[in-house]
């Protein structure tokens, strides 16, 4: 009977001990969607950092990246979203971002943000702010930023005898003589190029800016080009082609010497260095036009966004917070060397001050980026195919006045804008 009763005891409070033991919380997924993939070491080392810091922060959201690649990315965000299989968050281009929120594909986080000072827009540089909101809704925080830039190897500045700090180029007139200084031939032949460059809505964009115009209107709804800046950027780039022959489109890489300034980007600097070591590289805006009022180039920064559908709204903006916050774009810089953050503390923070001892060249990168007027991003993709081979005739093969450049650019970037919502 004693025993009996003690097993009986026994089982009770093994029951009691059972039922009292603590079971582990099931952790919320969070499906996170890039298209940067382990491309290199430091890409892994990125997301490996991601994940383990995130997710000491947040133990109890388990993140799942998952990597596609560019070519097919933006069309499986849209099929993913209208099956029900999109992402909870994904980093997205400013190519589409406002072409994603038009179709009600990309969610408004303005609450959000209005509880997060630190990922407020006036924590970003301002040009990169253009992208990721629309009449005051916002719909993405700036995760990376780049900017045209150009890109000019030193020494040849010094051997030329010529200034190399990077704003001794100060007009368009400075920027004309030095390639012609720059230049080398053989007899008619450029044996290297003074100025590389491949005539682009892009590169006709960063001009504008110089010259006190711009790709857009001042609210973004029809074309800023059709004008005197307009015409005078289509005059100087097929003078510089045609009047004052300083590129040969064969000598165009300043990593090996075969030219001495190219148009070029921010991100293309370490790119250099890593393909020639001893490079001398300078790294700047691009000088003031004969209508502008200063330097300028083209700004802009990916972000990342909240999509609809998302399951848990609440984790997926802790992620994106941390993705774009300080602790993060230094980590970026450290593991990718990817000096151009959007952030407006990152240039202030220690971690900054050591990079540009180390690099003397970044310490231009965020006057570069305070300067940029927009990138081409409202129905991208098509103002470029229309866009492209106008500029392309009217500096190359030279068979289009500048006036009726502008003027037949305009009336096809205008009929496209007028198609955004």
């Amino acid at each position: 009977m004693f025993l009996r009763r003690m097993i009986s005891l026994l089982g009770v409070l093994l029951l009691g001990i059972g039922s009292a033991l603590p079971v582990a919380a099931e952790r919320e997924v969070l499906t996170v969607w890039d298209w940067w993939g382990h491309a290199t070491p430091g890409h892994t080392a990125w997301y490996t950092w991601l994940e383990t810091e995130f997710e000491a922060r947040y133990p109890d959201i388990d993140v799942e990246f998952h990597f596609h690649p560019w070519s097919g990315y933006l069309d499986k965000l849209v099929t993913g979203v209208a099956g029900g299989a999109g992402p909870d968050v994904a980093q997205v281009s400013v190519a589409w971002a406002r072409d994603l929120y038009n179709q009600g594909i990309l969610l408004e986080l303005n609450d959000y943000v209005a509880a997060s000072p630190s990922s407020a827009p006036d924590q970003f540089v301002p040009p990169t702010q253009v992208y990721n909101q629309l009449d005051g809704r916002i719909y993405g925080i700036t995760f990376v930023m780049d900017a045209n830039a150009l890109l000019y190897n030193k020494d040849h500045f010094l051997e030329s005898g010529l200034d190399d700090d990077p704003f001794a180029l100060a007009t368009w007139d400075d920027f004309i003589r030095a390639a012609q200084v720059l230049t080398r031939r053989d007899e008619d032949e450029i044996t290297r190029s003074g100025y590389a460059f491949f005539t682009s809505v892009g590169d006709f964009s960063a001009w504008l800016v110089t010259n006190g115009a711009s790709l857009y209107n001042a609210d973004f709804t029809g074309a800023g080009f059709n004008n005197r800046a307009g015409v005078e950027v289509i005059e100087f780039e097929r003078d510089l082609l045609h009047r004052y022959d300083i590129f040969n489109e064969a000598l165009w890489y300043l990593p090996n010497g075969t030219t001495s300034m190219i148009f070029a980007g921010t991100w293309n600097a370490p790119e250099y260095l890593q393909a020639n070591p001893s490079l001398n590289i300078g790294v700047t805006s691009f000088p003031q036009g004969p209508s502008g009022s200063g330097r300028g180039t083209i700004t802009w920064g990916n972000m990342f966004s909240m999509f609809r559908g998302v399951k848990n709204p609440d984790a997926a903006w802790k992620f994106i917070e941390f993705v774009t916050s300080l602790d993060a774009s230094i980590a970026l810089m450290q593991f990718m060397n990817r000096p151009t953050s959007p952030r407006l503390d990152f240039y202030q923070s220690p971690e900054w001050r050591a990079a540009v001892q180390e690099q003397p060249w970044m310490e231009t990168l965020q006057h570069i980026a305070l300067v940029g007027g927009p990138l081409n991003f409202l129905r991208a993709s098509d103002v470029d195919s229309h866009l492209g081979p106008i500029l392309h005739r009217a500096i190359y093969v030279g068979d289009m006045s500048p006036e009726e450049t502008v003027a037949t650019a305009a009336q096809h970037m205008n009929r496209l804008l007028a198609e955004v919502r």
